[in-house]
């Protein structure tokens, strides 16, 4: 990840794990707070079964890393036929002090190159309309074409989950006290594939999503990613999750340590209110 020419001090490589805390430096300094967050970067990216080091761009300036690009190279499938390698960008970022002279473009250069060498034949990201009109088409010549982004985003990140599983926890002290005690320390390991493992575990306080495996859970659930579609919105759709069990889309490891609090915490998490 070396281009041929660039300004004195400045140079472009894959990433290091020494550089993850000065990307969410330069993150944070962007306004790119979410993406900033220590252990979130980390499952997201460094934790990625699909992770590879040239997924990240860094931009150095001495020992100084300067900027960064993401990119996640994942299978999409179009209308359902031909599957090809698809690139999603994002968490672009250059600190105030080192932009202009065409850095973020010589960045996309880069990753572009890198990008297809790995066969990726399509690549794009999701953004709002004026930050693709300011940034993304002036600077790369990105189309925008309309997308359902929120499907998207479910398939990313369990941040479906996280918002039902915080909405639960402050209603915590109005559940039945029995229903507290049988939920009490249970955890729920799950793993959808082309995700990052997640853990959701019942603490005095109500249920917290970790983004991490807990060799300790009770039960491990394997499945597709679109089993966070059981958490999106509408009314519980638990009969899905029991038609995907029965076709053998979705695998319950170690459901009858804990059935009852299985299938009553996914029961709450899956209510919309």
């Amino acid at each position: 990840m070396t281009p041929s020419h660039q300004p004195p001090g400045q140079g472009f490589r894959s990433w290091q794990p020494s550089d993850t805390e000065q990307i969410a430096a330069v993150l944070a300094a962007c306004g790119l707070k979410e993406c900033a967050d220590l252990e979130r970067w980390r499952w997201k990216h460094e934790r990625h079964p699909r992770f590879a080091r040239d997924n990240v761009l860094v931009i150095t300036v001495g020992d100084r890393v300067a900027g960064c690009a993401h990119t996640t190279p994942l299978p999409m499938r179009l209308q359902g036929r031909a599957q090809v390698l698809t690139s999603f960008d994002g968490e672009f970022g250059v600190l105030p002090e080192f932009r202009g002279g065409g850095v973020m473009r010589q960045g996309h250069a880069i990753t572009h190159e890198v990008l297809r060498g790995r066969g990726v034949a399509l690549r794009g990201g999701f953004t709002s309309i004026e930050l693709h009109r300011r940034f993304y088409r002036a600077s790369f010549g990105y189309t925008r074409i309309a997308l359902a982004t929120r499907s998207y985003l479910r398939f990313l990140r369990p941040d479906v989950v996280q918002a039902r599983a915080d909405r639960l926890r402050a209603r915590w002290a109005d559940l039945a006290a029995a229903t507290r005690r049988r939920l009490q320390g249970f955890a729920m390991e799950v793993a959808l594939r082309g995700m990052p493992v997640f853990t959701i575990r019942v603490e005095a306080d109500g249920p917290h999503l970790r983004p991490a495996p807990d060799a300790g859970a009770a039960v491990r659930v394997e499945g597709p990613a679109a089993l966070l579609h059981l958490f999106a919105g509408g009314a519980p759709r638990v009969r899905h999750l029991v038609r995907a069990i029965i076709r053998g889309r979705v695998r319950v490891r170690g459901w009858w340590r804990r059935p009852l609090a299985m299938f009553s915490l996914m029961m709450r998490l899956a209510r919309p209110g």
